[in-house]
């Protein structure tokens, strides 16, 4: 059943254009009617991520595909997500941050490379592996991509007090009237039964947002 499910999301996945296929998500995939409550909807304009991610995809006219893609991964994905929790977090724990790879002189040259070169044989990551061979170790080089996402759920289901503070927050956000209530209801029930979520952080990131929210007063 587990591999079903895995097929039927590729498929899925597969069957969805570039560029909402990079940024698939809960709030993306499921009827906002079934998320956000009536008045919430009525100022919430539900296709602005969608019309914002392809005026980015398409900005760079004259590029291919690829290269379009890299641009939309450098304004979106970094830029907007992972350089400022990196940078953040540094900044809080007084380390500070350095990337070699996104500086100026670097990134243009980058963006002028041919995609047949980028993706020489359409292996990923090939053209920067034969830039490192002989810089970077061996095992760098060879070992398989895998991401680095926080276990939300292990968290929450391994450590009790965790898990009740997780619950009892969502449930405090439907006094916000911005969430279904039975949307939230969902969530808590599933954490309860220590059941994972297919998209396990959306728990986490609505659990942030209230505690956000409670800290502005």
């Amino acid at each position: 059943l587990a591999l079903a499910r895995k097929a039927a999301r590729y498929v899925e996945l597969a069957n969805l254009p570039v560029p909402e296929r990079i940024l698939h998500g809960l709030f993306l995939s499921v009827d906002p009617a079934a998320i956000f409550s009536g008045d919430a909807l009525r100022h919430i304009d539900v296709e602005a991520t969608r019309t914002l991610m392809r005026a980015i995809f398409d900005a760079p006219t004259h590029a291919g595909k690829v290269q379009r893609m890299m641009h939309f991964d450098l304004r979106v994905i970094l830029a907007d997500g992972d350089l400022r929790k990196v940078g953040r977090m540094c900044d809080l724990a007084g380390v500070r941050v350095k990337y070699p790879f996104l500086e100026e002189g670097l990134a243009e040259f980058s963006a002028r490379i041919p995609e047949d070169v980028l993706l020489e044989g359409g292996q990923l990551r090939s053209f920067y592996k034969q830039a490192m061979h002989g810089f970077l170790p061996a095992e760098t080089l060879t070992k398989s991509k895998h991401g680095f996402g926080l276990p939300y759920f292990d968290f929450v289901t391994s450590y009790g007090p965790l898990r009740d503070l997780a619950c009892d927050t969502l449930t405090k956000l439907k006094e916000r009237a911005y969430f279904r209530p039975d949307f939230l209801d969902q969530l808590v029930t599933r954490l309860r039964g220590s059941s994972a979520l297919p998209l396990d952080s959306v728990a986490w990131d609505l659990l942030v947002l209230e505690l956000w929210l409670q800290s502005r007063g």
